[in-house]
């Protein structure tokens, strides 16, 4: 799982209501969530709408979430 999933679902949205908040389509977010994407290759637009709605740099949102295994 993404950083942008685990943001995303913990603010209590779906992949369809973050689309509309950005402006873009539902197929688009679960790209970004589901893909290997290179940040440098994000629509600017699209780079900036999540950076400014998450408050965190694209490079960190598309990051896979470390597991917390400390016991």
């Amino acid at each position: 799982m993404k950083v942008l999933e685990l943001a995303r679902r913990t603010r209590g949205l779906s992949q369809t209501d973050l689309a509309n908040e950005v402006l873009y389509s539902r197929s688009v977010i679960s790209h970004l969530e589901g893909c290997s994407v290179d940040p440098e290759q994000v629509n600017r637009r699209l780079r900036r709408a999540l950076e400014t709605y998450f408050g965190s740099p694209l490079e960190h949102l598309l990051t896979e979430v470390q597991p917390d295994i400390s016991l």
